[in-house]
């Protein structure tokens, strides 16, 4: 469901958005506190936590960021929703700055990785690629509703989608 704006150009304007803000520290996109979820690997030791692990400014040849001393500040908030006993967590997410990969970056050094993750692995390890293929497991992490400049239309709007099973 996307309220605001739906046409055939909304991806390409959405990667538009996106790219914009890799380059340009803006506050134009914004994704509501309670909207965003992921499955992790592991259960963490508290109800609530948080990362500030500053996070490398350079990519790896997969577009891959690392915790790093002398990187950008960043933090995240955790709340845990669910431990399941299959071996992974249900948790909500609130980045309280806009890193490129804050949230799979600060859950990895965590030793919290995303399911379904192909770049931030579990036990520590990385992978060569971060895209999935479509018969690869879901990619667990969710923004359930945002809100960004529209680029051409020089407006807001709002963009929601359902939790997915995994989410629920």
């Amino acid at each position: 469901k996307i309220k605001g704006h739906n046409s055939p150009d909304t991806p390409r304007v959405l990667q538009v958005e996106f790219r914009i803000h890799e380059r340009v520290a803006t506050a134009t996109l914004r994704c509501f506190p309670d909207a965003r979820r992921t499955a992790v690997h592991g259960h963490p030791h508290e109800e609530e936590f948080r990362s500030s692990a500053p996070i490398g400014r350079t990519p790896n040849k997969a577009g891959i960021r690392l915790p790093d001393s002398e990187g950008l500040p960043s933090e995240t908030r955790f709340r845990l929703l669910e431990r399941n006993p299959y071996g992974t967590s249900l948790l909500e997410v609130t980045p309280l700055s806009g890193r490129t990969n804050q949230i799979r970056v600060h859950l990895w050094q965590l030793g919290l990785p995303i399911v379904g993750d192909q770049a931030y692995l579990p036990e520590g390890q990385l992978g060569e690629q971060q895209t999935l293929l479509p018969t690869d497991p879901p990619f667990c992490l969710h923004a359930q509703r945002i809100e960004l400049m529209h680029p051409e239309l020089d407006e807001r709007v709002m963009f929601e989608a359902p939790l997915p099973v995994w989410a629920t």
